[in-house]
């Protein structure tokens, strides 16, 4: 009897903090993708970038609402989104810019939230750490949009536009779009920057492999032919 006379005001806390909305589910985010000029990008199972349906992905895309795609998830809480970048000759991928207007949709392109976001520029994106400092998401519901949601993510420090994409993002071969739940940290693909495709340092292997193993062949028939002509001669 005592127990039970102790669990019943617990418990009638505890349905209260849920009825005001003080308790309520984490976010998970489990992966996300990023719009480029041959589709929308995702990874394939050994984490190399393809296109949702199959297909080599292109260049990103940075429109009048900056990079976009869309992440997917489960629970109900907190969002965090930024850019990474990579520079040719090596080295990691750093954090971008400082401020960014990151908004989240539903399936009718309706808006769900949005924000001002503040991010600690230059620092390593390797590691799980979320380099946003201030103004992520609040209370994202994934399970009442089907477990995912579109997103948009403008960058305003530097005044990244459409017009200026390609020039802002030329001195590096491939950027990587970020996103970070209460619990849970995904990756988008790293792609080319917008403008023309460049090296992707995430390239498959098997692709380097392939080239390798034509231009030894090449260099084979070249040298057969050079001997035989030499033969002949």
């Amino acid at each position: 009897m005592k127990v039970r006379r102790l669990l019943i005001p617990a418990i009638a806390i505890v349905l209260t903090l849920l009825m005001a909305g003080v308790v309520s589910a984490a976010s998970t985010v489990t992966s996300k993708t990023i719009n480029t000029s041959t589709g929308e990008c995702t990874k394939d199972a050994q984490g190399n970038p393809v296109l949702v349906g199959g297909g080599a992905c292109g260049s990103a895309t940075y429109g009048a609402t900056g990079f976009t795609g869309h992440i997917h998830g489960s629970g109900t809480g907190s969002l965090s989104d930024y850019m990474c970048v990579h520079t040719p000759g090596g080295g990691p991928f750093l954090s971008f810019g400082t401020t960014y207007t990151f908004t989240v949709y539903d399936s009718n392109n309706g808006v769900i939230a949005t924000t001002t976001e503040t991010v600690n520029p230059g620092q390593d994106c390797t590691s799980d750490t979320n380099w946003v400092t201030a103004g992520s998401l609040a209370n994202v519901n994934f399970d009442a949009n089907g477990g995912v949601v579109a997103y948009s993510i403008l960058i305003t420090n530097p005044n990244v536009t459409s017009a200026n994409a390609q020039s802002t993002f030329s001195s590096y071969n491939s950027i990587r779009n970020e996103v970070f739940g209460d619990a849970g940290h995904a990756r988008a693909a790293s792609v080319a920057p917008p403008g023309p495709p460049g090296d992707v340092p995430e390239a498959p292997a098997a692709i380097l492999l392939v080239l390798t193993a034509g231009a030894v062949a090449l260099a084979f028939v070249a040298r057969r032919r050079l001997i035989g002509a030499r033969t002949v001669a």
